[in-house]
């Protein structure tokens, strides 16, 4: 059985942490975040994106090719992944088909995209200064983020460890975790967690998480430890990589649905989709299918 918990407070929060210590962490901690998802206000001004979509009867979604299980192309081309899945049942329910694209994260985090795509359901949080070019009308779930250091390595047992060492840390440029580790981070959903960064680390940034993943394990690139997903510290640990978490999950990162803002026709209806997929088990039931696959 599933037991559900959204932490208030990141004491509330730290109270709950021993259960990523076992198998099942990832289920625990991402179905339990669906059952209590967060919206933010709405845009001001309609715009043309749902017009495009409707005369196209295709929505174009932005996400990320390499960060499995949340999303990924396998070698038939074909995408897959929890973000993947959410995406098609969106289209799903708005009566539409669906088109991916993979545009580079800077250029999804930037706001101007000129048409290239209409919504991004890719690991967007809203976080500012996000806020200020993108609209989220709905978040879809929550993923811990934690630390992660090659098996071999006993120097770094607990978080404390990094401002202890000085250590250099991996992380994916312009993401939540880039945010935490600058020192910058406000998530802007009611009720994210405010975040405490290493003031005695160095940041090195990479294209994805996986690029994170794979300098830290091949050794030789100067990386002490690395700070991304919960989901994709499993998933690299299920497909081999000689890695181990460290400690507990820092924050839990919100993760939705992002469009540019003014056209509130279009964030009303995403909302609506996401609070019925909510309601009706489907964002659960994605959220089994692919966090579920390491807790045999």
């Amino acid at each position: 059985m599933i037991r559900s918990f959204l932490p208030a407070s990141l004491e509330r929060f730290q109270e709950h942490c021993a259960r990523f210590s076992g198998p099942k962490a990832t289920r625990n901690a991402v179905l339990a975040a669906v059952a209590t998802m967060l919206t933010l206000p709405a845009p001001a001004t309609a715009g043309d994106v749902l017009d495009r979509i409707r005369t196209n009867k295709t929505i174009v979604v932005a996400t990320d090719p390499a960060d499995p299980p949340l999303s990924f192309v396998d070698v038939e081309g074909a995408f897959g992944g929890f973000n993947v899945d959410i995406a098609r049942e969106l289209a799903k329910r708005i009566g539409v088909g669906v088109t991916f694209v993979t545009p580079g994260w800077r250029d999804i985090a930037s706001g101007d995209w000129a048409g290239r795509w209409d919504v991004v359901v890719g690991g967007v949080s809203p976080v500012s200064p996000r806020g200020e070019e993108l609209a989220f009308p709905a978040t879809y779930t929550y993923l811990p983020a934690v630390l992660v250091a090659r098996a071999d390595d006993d120097r770094i047992t607990n978080p404390a460890d990094v401002d202890t060492l000085d250590a250099t840390v991996g992380v994916a440029e312009a993401t939540t975790f880039d945010a935490y580790l600058s020192g910058t981070l406000e998530i802007q959903a009611q009720g994210g967690l405010a975040a405490k960064a290493f003031a005695g680390a160095t940041i090195r940034r990479y294209e994805t998480d996986n690029a994170v993943l794979s300098a830290l394990v091949q050794g030789g690139s100067g990386l002490d430890i690395a700070l991304t997903s919960l989901p994709v510290a499993r998933q690299a640990l299920s497909d081999g990589a000689d890695i181990k978490l460290i400690g507990q999950p820092l924050f839990l990162d919100p993760v939705g649905v992002a469009i540019e803002s003014g056209d509130d026709e279009l964030f009303y209806l995403i909302k609506g989709a996401v609070s019925e997929m909510r309601s009706d088990g489907a964002l659960e039931e994605a959220a089994s299918r692919w966090f579920t696959a390491s807790s045999n």
